[in-house]
């Protein structure tokens, strides 16, 4: 028993032997150290660039450093310290400190405001840290690369978190962030990242912020979301993106959830820029509805999106961009409403299933080239107004068409008293009596909308379906039936 003793005292001495706690002031950090073999270290005091320099060359074997109680000061030096840098200001861990050290614990000055380029890049052993309250922004790669690092909280005091702070670090499971910039790269490549909360408080996301996180299947959207980079989550794993709540997001970047699982993206109805392939090859993508505030549909958006069944296009689109649809392999129909003037090469390129497309536009659309290539245009049927056949008849590449004139049609009216008739995509029903209910059905019998209008009106988009003809029950109040069989 007294050996068993004696060898656990041993053992204690032995670890504090090769811990070590100073107080020191700046610049004379190496005076207070005669070991260097320690692999425990809390310095108190002041420190600046000469400390931090010290003990990155000379304490080899640390594998713990708390620097909590320690204040850092401003140097200047005519050498470079660090890489390049010459200047070392007040509060801010130097830039490239400890970049590829192998410490598995660091606790940062309490007062720290900022954390320096790379300090802590490529540190192979640290497994998680936590930033002061007083710490205002996170470098450019200031924990690039660092192979354990697993989980992170960045508190909203942290305003920036600088490019490729957290990048490739394959171990990175869960990340919390309050902060409002979130920069280019921030978290690329983090491969095993799959649980992210993006608090309210952050309102921009860098290009290429979550690109690579390819187990990142889930994510809320932060609703004061202003922006998104290009390549934000280019090749990540999101299967759904609700950005709904975001009413102020203004701009989505180019190709920034472009080759992603993608299946289920709602837009707000805000937004006014989605860049060049956006969603560019998401093959499992079912449907799109694109708001009626986005005047252009950028180039390549949508291309390569093979799984599309349901598509909307904005009321208001001017301009459809060279290949944005292209390669839709499932849909049936497609609606252009009257304010498209314009659609660039090859946007509708091998959209191979069409069997009608609608085209509100009186004034017959300019167009790029081969923008139907793919199409079996002569068994497409396509709706023009009644007043423009006869040009759409004569214009290149439209009249390769099967060209019909597109009134609206009402089938069957039983009597006045309700009126059922299509306006564009929208059915609308007026009845002199109140509404109780409306549903409405495929041919086959297939419900596809219900509604229980408790007025005098009432309208069903159906722009999402692909069908022409439709059965409409009306109930009114009193217990009337009234059936209508329309055709869009």
């Amino acid at each position: 028993m007294n050996k068993f003793f004696s060898f656990i005292a041993a053992a204690l001495i032995a670890l504090s032997a090769n811990a070590l706690e100073v107080t020191s002031s700046a610049g004379m950090l190496s005076s207070q150290i005669s070991d260097t073999t320690i692999t425990s270290l809390t310095v108190k005091g002041s420190m600046d660039a000469r400390d931090f320099k010290f003990i990155a060359d000379n304490l080899n074997h640390l594998t713990s450093i708390d620097l909590s109680g320690a204040t850092i000061q401003a140097y200047s030096s005519t050498q470079a310290i660090f890489g390049n840098y010459h200047e070392y200001a007040a509060g801010i861990v130097p830039a490239l400190c400890f970049f590829g050290k192998n410490y598995s614990s660091v606790t940062l000055p309490a007062t720290a405001t900022a954390i320096g380029e790379g300090a802590l890049g490529a540190n192979s052993a640290i497994t998680s840290i936590s930033f002061p309250a007083t710490l205002d922004s996170i470098g450019v790669g200031a924990f690039d690369g660092c192979a354990l690092l697993n989980s992170l909280l960045v508190p909203a005091t942290v305003k920036v978190i600088g490019s490729h702070a957290f990048a490739n670090c394959p171990a990175l499971t869960t990340v919390t962030v309050s902060s409002p910039v979130i920069g280019e790269k921030a978290f690329a490549n983090c491969t095993t990242l799959n649980d992210l909360t993006l608090n309210e408080t952050v309102e921009k996301i860098g290009a290429g912020a979550f690109s690579g996180d390819s187990l990142l299947t889930t994510l809320k959207f932060p609703t004061q979301l202003t922006s998104i980079g290009e390549e934000a989550f280019t090749h990540a794993g999101l299967a759904t993106v609700d950005l709904s709540g975001c009413t102020k997001l203004s701009v989505i970047g180019a190709w920034a959830f472009a080759n992603s699982p993608l299946k289920y993206i709602t837009l707000p109805s805000e937004i006014k820029s989605v860049g060049n392939g956006a969603f560019y090859y998401d093959a499992d993508l079912l449907q799109i509805s694109l708001p009626d505030n986005l005047t252009k549909v950028s180039d390549y958006l949508l291309a390569g999106c093979s799984s599309i069944v349901s598509a909307k296009v904005g009321a208001n689109t001017d301009s459809i961009g060279k290949y944005s649809m292209s390669g839709w392999t499932k849909l049936l129909s497609l609606y252009l409403p009257s304010s498209v003037t314009y659609l660039g090469d090859r946007a509708l390129q091998n959209d191979s299933a069409f069997q009608a497309i609608k085209c509100d536009a009186e004034t017959v659309p300019a167009l790029g080239d081969s923008v139907f290539a793919g199409i079996d245009q002569p068994n497409t049927t396509l709706k023009v107004p009644e007043n423009s056949v006869a040009n759409y008849k004569v214009a290149e590449q439209w009249k390769e068409f099967r060209i019909a004139s597109s009134p609206t049609k009402l089938i069957r009216t039983p009597d006045d008293e309700v009126k059922a008739f299509f306006s564009g995509t929208v059915l609308n029903i007026k009845s002199s009596i109140e509404i109780k209910d409306v549903k409405m059905y495929e041919p086959g019998g297939v419900m596809l909308e219900s509604i229980q209008p408790a007025a005098t009106t009432a309208q069903i988009e159906t722009v999402n379906y692909s069908g022409h003809i439709y059965i409409v029950n009306v109930v009114l109040l009193n217990g009337n039936l009234k059936t209508f069989k329309l055709l869009r």
